[in-house]
């Protein structure tokens, strides 16, 4: 999602590959007890510490993406007219991805045939477009496609404040925005709030602060790499913190956003930009790039090799291993949907 001015910068590139991985690893639960057939107590406490690191991955992608809209704004007449074009090229893969997910069947092939499968998966996705027409555009037909609305909604609101001269005020919605958002996440059950309390993942509760953060960082003076890998270190062991104390408190599970999440990003932005060419020498920023693409795909690629899973017993092996297949194909497939012109926005 990077404009293609600024891809030098190896950095970004490369640590988008460790983020991506992560929110695969999120979403295939590596050594999850419930997912295994004779779990150990270490399966249980490499889940959670595998689980709680990777929550980084989404928060990041909001980060980098305010701190590149920033420097890019600059070549434009006003940030408006920057956002108008990312939210037409993002909406459109929006579009795209929940266009495939709604007509790719995900179960019942096997015991129904093609034709029923797709007719029924069909008829659940405009049946959730029709009862639920808003949730449905904030968060999608599947599980990852959220954070593309919500970079939308997110950077509109940072551009709309900036547009109307009440920039210093962006700030500060972002961090109430943030705090709201959280009573939605793993301190609503600390409060007794989960059962009322919507899920505020989606829209403009945790992207608006983050990329607000991260356009903030192109105008300010950068950090010392010293300094941001202390920000990295605070930040994800209050994030885990907070993770055990939930838990322990209020049995709340892994969220995707806690208090520590924002010095965590931070500090990785400014590690990146502390030492641009880190990575340079490796394959891994020309992977970076294909992220949209691996990100929209892999959860096709996850159900398929899922099933692969019952014939190894998912075993410690098989735990580690599948996530990281689960990566390579989604790469492989991105970069073939890169080489093809009129699909290449949807895949880098």
């Amino acid at each position: 999602m990077l404009p293609k001015n600024l891809r030098n910068i190896y950095s970004i590139d490369t640590l988008r590959v460790f983020a991506i991985l992560a929110v695969i690893c999120i979403h295939t639960e590596p050594f999850c007890p419930e997912k295994m057939i004779n779990p150990t107590i270490i399966d249980k406490y490499l889940y959670c510490l595998i689980n709680g690191t990777a929550r980084f991955a989404v928060p990041y992608f909001f980060i980098v993406s305010g701190y590149f809209f920033a420097i890019s704004s600059r070549s434009y007449a006003s940030p408006l007219v920057r956002w108008r074009i990312l939210a037409v090229r993002i909406g459109l893969a929006y579009i795209f991805w929940v266009t495939l997910y709604s007509v790719i069947p995900q179960k019942h092939v096997r015991e129904f045939g093609l034709i029923y499968a797709l007719t029924e998966h069909l008829n659940v996705t405009l049946t959730f477009l029709i009862t639920k027409p808003i949730q449905f555009l904030v968060s999608g037909n599947r599980t990852p496609l959220w954070f593309l609305s919500s970079l939308i909604i997110s950077s509109g609101l940072v551009v709309l404040l900036i547009s109307i001269r009440k920039s210093n005020y962006i700030i500060p919605i972002g961090v109430m925005l943030y705090i709201i958002g959280l009573f939605g996440q793993g301190y609503a059950y600390l409060f007794s709030l989960s059962a009322i309390m919507p899920n505020t993942r989606e829209g403009p509760f945790f992207g608006t602060l983050l990329f607000a953060l991260g356009w903030d960082s192109a105008k300010n003076q950068k950090i010392s790499l010293r300094v941001a890998l202390l920000y990295v270190i605070v930040g994800f062991l209050i994030q885990f913190v907070e993770i055990i104390l939930l838990k322990v408190a209020c049995n709340a599970p892994i969220e995707d956003y806690y208090f520590g999440t924002i010095p965590l990003c931070f500090g990785l932005l400014h590690a990146a930009l502390a030492r641009p060419t880190f990575g340079s020498s490796t394959f891994l920023p020309s992977l970076g790039q294909l992220t949209l693409g691996v990100y929209g795909v892999h959860l096709f690629v996850a159900r398929i090799l899922n099933k692969i899973g019952d014939l190894t017993g998912r075993g410690a092996v098989w735990q580690i291993c599948f996530p990281l297949a689960v990566y390579l194909i989604s790469s492989i497939i991105a970069l073939g949907g890169s080489k093809i012109a009129n699909l290449k926005r949807f895949f880098c």
